[in-house]
């Protein structure tokens, strides 16, 4: 008799602790479900805080179970063993997922509503968080990048303050280069991008392989301005009478003597020497401060050049965008110290 009531003094006890358990829990649930409801973005907190509050209440509940303390020391062991292989296979992940994302913070590539381009991912960074990265992609579906890979992995950003647009097209050897390249660089125009050049990517077999370039300032309509760049360029090419076919378009000589030249343009040829400033403005201008050492006040003194120079020839653009880039130089040093190194943007 006595055995049995200290039995049942025992689950008393631990019939007690349940309900303080759960009458804690239900108060816990009902604080976060009104300070986080569901359509809050912390709604992931008090899923945590809820799932640690319940652990640790099975804890407790365990502990006062009538059982002897040696079956209590194995269950208790048997849930450490548990709980660290847990641990074990997720801390390298979050680790290094937190890491990546420390050391993006400091490096800071990119914003939130920047583009950024990886292996097989294209759109605009919608959040940065502890363990990945949200874009909102070419489809309008949200997508998240685990900041790891971020970290280990080249990472295209689209420069806020313009990217080059391109456009590429095979057309046959029959068409002299000169006309070809005087409809792409309408078609660049046509479409708003500033300073356009072509290159020749190659000479194949049975076509030639154009590329247009230009640069889009407004770097939010890149998706738009790529489609009507590709529609410019058809229509200039068939307005000019270029007959487009597909790259294994193969000319067959029926008459042995006949040769496939192009008759001699007379269109002035395009100077693309200046497309390499136009690309790499940036990082010609960090390989020239990293060089030459440049300080503050030099810098200061080349801006007031510049804007000497912008106003006289107001109509210059090439000088507007050297003004730009010194400018953004100048309040880069500014909050990074006097003797800084170029970053990466």
């Amino acid at each position: 008799m006595e055995q049995l009531l200290e039995s049942l003094k025992d689950l008393g006890g631990t019939a007690l602790t349940v309900l303080i358990v759960c009458i804690v829990y239900i108060i816990a649930q009902r604080f976060l479900t009104k300070q986080f409801p569901s359509e809050s973005k912390f709604v992931n907190v008090r899923r945590l805080t809820l799932a640690i509050l319940l652990f640790f209440g099975a804890l407790i509940v365990l502990l006062t179970l009538p059982i002897g303390a040696e079956i209590k020391g194995q269950i208790l062991s048997f849930v450490g063993i548990i709980i660290s292989a847990a641990l074990a296979l997720s801390s390298t992940t979050l680790l290094g997922n937190a890491l990546a994302a420390l050391m993006m913070r400091i490096v800071n590539p990119f914003q939130i509503g920047d583009f950024i381009r990886t292996d097989d991912c294209f759109g605009k960074v919608t959040k940065r968080g502890i363990f990945h990265t949200e874009i909102q992609t070419e489809d309008r579906n949200l997508q998240t990048i685990p900041n790891l890979r971020l970290a280990t992995m080249p990472v295209k950003v689209i420069s806020p303050s313009g990217t080059i647009l391109t456009g590429r097209v095979s057309l046959g050897y029959d068409v002299h280069r000169k006309i070809v390249e005087d409809a792409l660089l309408k078609a660049a125009e046509n479409v708003g991008l500033e300073n356009p050049f072509v290159f020749i990517m190659e000479l194949g077999d049975f076509s030639v392989v154009y590329e247009v370039n230009g640069l889009l300032e407004d770097v939010n309509s890149i998706l738009s301005t790529k489609s009507k760049l590709h529609k410019s360029i058809l229509d200039e090419l068939h307005e000019t009478g270029i007959e487009i076919v597909s790259p294994s378009f193969m000319n067959q000589r029926i008459v042995s003597d006949t040769v496939f030249i192009p008759k001699e343009s007379y269109l002035k040829d395009q100077d693309d020497s200046q497309a390499e400033k136009i690309i790499f403005d940036k990082a010609d201008l960090a390989e020239k401060l990293e060089k030459a050492q440049l300080d503050i006040e030099e810098l200061d003194q080349r801006i007031e050049e510049l804007k000497d120079k912008v106003k006289k020839n107001d109509g210059d653009i090439n000088l507007r965008k050297e003004l730009d880039i010194y400018l953004e130089m100048r309040e880069r040093l500014s909050k990074e110290g006097p003797s800084p190194e170029p970053g990466i943007q």
